[in-house]
């Protein structure tokens, strides 16, 4: 059974093989991403987009370490505390 993807993502686009870097971003809906981070009661950030997208490129359970090597791998780096920030709220 497939893992569920996250909303706004184009899952056709997500796929990759356990483990291996996306070679590009997966087609994320930005606007459905803006709207459910604003639902959330949360502001719409660069950083917050940028770690969804890599979230959603990667699948599966992440920690905050692997998903700001990816970042960073797809030149988008940022600080260790803005992704975990932006995975905990």
């Amino acid at each position: 059974m497939d893992a569920p993807r996250a909303a706004g993502v184009n899952s056709a686009d997500a796929e990759e093989p356990s483990g291996a870097w996306p070679a590009a971003a997966p087609t994320v809906d930005a606007a459905g991403v803006a709207g459910a981070l604003r639902d959330a009661g949360l502001r719409v950030t660069q950083p917050r987009l940028a770690v969804y997208g890599a979230i959603a490129g990667l699948g599966g359970h992440r920690s905050a370490d692997e998903v700001g090597r990816h970042l960073r791998h797809t030149g988008t780096p940022l600080p260790r505390g803005s992704v975990y920030n932006s995975l905990t709220r």
